[in-house]
């Protein structure tokens, strides 16, 4: 793993996270179809109970599976403050910026004062300055 995909692990599991939960509201929605008619009307063919038990329990792994991945997220933004603190203040400032706070290239620009160039100049030595990644305890 380079450093830069090393550094790019939280917005991965962000990016995971979303999808899930994406999964998770769209069951919920499906769920709430089945279960709806029953409410409102009788129907001529219930759902079957057995299905709507599956949703359920597909619900629940999906939020477990969110719980771990907000773990792993939070582990992950820690290990690579620990992983930047290794390198001089201008370069650990400007990859907390960009992989840490998520910050645009045009808003570090603005903050740190410097042209686009720089930035992308400075950005390129800091992780020409990185050791290695160090490797995935997963």
């Amino acid at each position: 793993m380079t450093p830069q995909e090393y550094l790019l692990r939280p917005r991965d599991i962000r990016q995971q996270i979303l999808r899930k939960e994406d999964r998770i509201d769209s069951l919920r929605r499906h769920s709430a179809r089945l279960t709806s008619g029953l409410r409102d009307v009788r129907v001529n063919t219930p759902p079957d109970p057995a299905f709507v038990q599956e949703i359920l329990e597909e619900i629940a792994d999906e939020e477990r599976a969110v719980l771990r991945l907000r773990e792993e997220h939070t582990r992950a933004l820690t290990g690579i403050a620990l992983y930047i603190s290794q390198l001089p203040a201008a370069y650990a400032e400007l990859l907390e910026l960009r992989y840490l706070d998520s910050c645009s290239w045009t808003r570090i620009m603005d903050r740190l004062g410097y042209s686009r160039t720089s930035v992308f100049r400075i950005h390129r030595r800091a992780l020409d300055l990185l050791p290695p990644p160090p490797e995935d305890p997963a």
